[in-house]
């Protein structure tokens, strides 16, 4: 990939990315585990990894598919393809950066890339996070609503951060809302 006149190989990037993370679980696990780890990991039922691995893909496509209807309800076509790579690239590129900031501007320009003005991209992605957030916080709303003793659980600290969390959350929705 080339971008300013400076070519990328982005290839051997993951290689070194993936060596390093494998070598450095390995290292983790090879000082940390224990008789108990093993213990643990032989009652692990393998049905249930395949099971969470088929979940993880339904929400990689579900996600993708998202984000396609998103630009198209800005008025233009991306293929599932482009987007289903804009949303993997988020997730890549936001796991390796501090405070997940490098998913967005990448998901930006593999839509833009795709032939998605930059301004319906942000926009886009945008929405997404937006929806992405509203559904989290709203869940945790509701779940809380329907099992208010779950929140006598927290700590006292916790309560108060949960609460003005909230706060701001429905503050900064309505805020969006309407600059909408």
């Amino acid at each position: 990939m080339q971008l300013g006149g400076k070519k990328y190989r982005i290839k051997t990037g993951l290689t070194i990315f993936l060596a390093l993370s494998t070598i450095s679980a390995m290292a983790l696990f090879y000082h940390h585990a224990d008789r108990n780890t093993w213990t643990s990991l032989k009652h692990v039922r393998p049905g249930y990894g395949l099971l969470a691995g088929i979940a993880i893909i339904i929400y990689w496509c579900l996600s993708g598919l998202k984000f396609q209807i998103l630009i198209k309800g800005l008025g233009n076509d991306v293929s599932f393809w482009d987007s289903f790579r804009a949303f993997v690239a988020n997730l890549f590129l936001g796991a390796v950066t501090p405070f997940q900031t490098g998913g967005g501007p990448l998901q930006i320009y593999i839509l833009n890339r795709a032939g998605v003005p930059l301004a319906r991209a942000f926009a886009g992605c945008l929405m997404g996070a937006m929806l992405t957030i509203f559904s989290l916080v709203g869940s945790t709303l509701v779940i809380l609503f329907l099992k208010p003793e779950l929140m006598m659980e927290f700590g006292q600290a916790m309560r108060a951060i949960f609460i003005t969390v909230s706060l701001i959350f429905l503050l900064a929705l309505g805020l969006f809302i309407l600059s909408i």
